[in-house]
């Protein structure tokens, strides 16, 4: 499979409107034959089998949000919509046109505060989103590296928190349902007709202005929650105990599986829940490559029944451990995994790389003439491997 990679076009958008590859901003999408990338207050839309520039929207109110390892993906697409959370409001844009079609705004829950539209995401037929208190989103995208690993500057990593959940009846045009609580948006996945996070009910943060949450005696009220994704009524919570300071704290589903990922003191920290019932199935730590450049805030990927978390890999249903990097000679380069269901793609070297998990697992770069971005930016999708522009203001060898 690998030897069918070849190059098929390269073009817009280059580096000039794009963001810095430093500020981990949100992934481009995919529908229907279309890529939609966002750059500083622009959207582009690519026709992604010849590179065509279909479109392009400027977005003058957008602020650059950023470090999403911290935060959440705000952008999501359907076959006919885009879906782009920009201050309050959710806008629908016409994936044909560019033309913005409808505006949803997000709930206002203290009226001590203004609120914006924190995750987006989409599921039978419902638009799903967030309401966070107006300065709260990382906005600084030239500088900061986001890089902090426990030992250098703390605020790079406390998570951005949301005061409610909800989801809006697209058909309908009305808010479905909403669930009043302080949510770590980062923990936010979807599947199996649930709707899964972990929601903070320390008395401190509940009371306190600021919804990012730092890494302190904070983390020790935290209960990891399922609702129904239709009525938005409670299917389980559970009391989680985590350690309290973690550079990242993620959460994804398979078949009935919900895995959480924390990161802190130098190790993964992985474990299995059963998403029914909220009981854990098993739970696996393990070493960080090192404690720059992105290598402890690598976000987990799911193909078939193995959860990989680089260095380390492991079956979905027992935890027995199935893979490491020194079997392919993988670094700790920045960025983090993304994958088909027979190749995963990162920044293996300085160029976009792949690895092939046949029988002969092997590492090879796939194009020599662009730079990954320090997030996710190479997503497989419509049997293609789409690289738009991410390496923006790159002083690396490359």
């Amino acid at each position: 499979i690998s030897g069918d990679l070849r190059l098929q076009w390269y073009g817009k958008p280059g580096p000039y409107r794009m963001f810095d590859r430093h500020s981990y901003t949100t992934a481009p999408v995919y529908s229907s034959g279309r890529l939609f990338t966002l750059g500083e207050k622009i959207l582009y839309a690519n026709d992604a089998y010849n590179g065509r520039l279909l479109w392009e929207k400027e977005l003058p109110s957008l602020e650059p949000r950023v470090n999403l390892p911290r935060d959440c993906g705000y952008m999501v697409t359907d076959r006919d919509h885009v879906y782009l959370a920009i201050e309050n409001n959710c806008l629908e844009i016409n994936a044909r046109s560019g033309k913005t079609e409808r505006k949803f705004s997000c709930p206002k829950i203290n009226d001590e505060y203004d609120y914006n539209w924190g995750y987006a995401a989409m599921a039978d037929g419902l638009l799903f989103g967030s309401s966070v208190r107006s300065g709260n989103f990382y906005t600084e995208g030239r500088g900061p590296w986001y890089d902090d690993s426990g030992f250098k500057k703390a605020q790079d990593s406390h998570k951005v928190l949301s005061d409610c959940l909800f989801a809006v009846d697209l058909a309908g045009n009305s808010q479905a349902w909403k669930y009043n609580g302080v949510i770590i948006n980062s923990t936010i996945a979807i599947g199996g007709g649930r709707i899964y996070f972990v929601e903070n009910r320390n008395p401190k943060v509940l009371q306190d202005k600021s919804r990012r949450l730092s890494g302190g005696k904070e983390w020790m009220a935290l209960h990891l929650v399922a609702l129904d994704v239709e009525t938005g009524k409670l299917v389980w919570e559970k009391n989680m105990q985590f350690e309290q300071r973690t550079p990242v704290f993620f959460s994804t589903y398979k078949e009935d599986i919900l895995m959480l990922l924390r990161s802190s003191t130098k190790s993964f920290d992985l474990r299995a829940i059963d998403a029914k019932s909220g009981k854990l199935m098993w739970d696996r730590q393990h070493g960080w490559e090192n404690d720059n450049h992105g290598a402890h805030r690598r976000h987990p990927v799911i193909i078939g029944d193995v959860v990989y978390q680089q260095p380390r890999a492991y079956d979905l249903k027992t935890g027995e451990e199935k893979w490491s990097t020194s079997k392919v000679g993988v670094g700790g380069n920045c960025g983090t995994l993304s994958a088909s269901s027979t190749m995963l793609f990162s920044r293996l070297s300085d160029y976009p790389g792949f690895i092939d998990l046949g029988e002969e697992m092997k590492k090879e770069n796939l194009v020599e003439i662009t730079r990954p971005g320090c997030w996710i930016n190479i997503i497989p999708v419509g049997g293609m491997v789409l690289v738009p522009e991410a390496g923006s203001g790159c002083s690396c060898e490359y």
